[in-house]
């Protein structure tokens, strides 16, 4: 991770990409307050970037952050899905 931010900058997809995952990892250690900071952090790179909300590198961040803030006993804000934001036709 060090390497995307030393290389491409803070607002690259490397960067990003490499948050994202890190965010995973530290999640996977029972470390979610650092899970947490790190992946809403990626999510603010993604904006930067302006990566669409349908990118891989804003879902990796979004799952990272919604495994943090279970692991922490909080629930994850629900995302809209393409299915769930049509109206519905009985």
């Amino acid at each position: 991770m060090l390497w995307s931010l030393e290389r491409m900058g803070k607002y690259s997809h490397h960067a990003v990409r490499a948050a994202g995952l890190y965010a995973e990892v530290l999640s996977g250690q029972g470390r979610h307050v650092e899970a947490e900071m790190l992946s809403r952090a990626a999510l603010e790179m993604a904006q930067g970037i302006g990566a669409d909300d349908q990118s891989v590198y804003v879902r990796d961040a979004q799952y990272a952050l919604a495994r943090a803030l279970l692991g922490q006993g909080r629930a994850a804000p629900r995302q809209p899905t393409p299915s769930s934001s049509r109206p519905r036709h009985h």
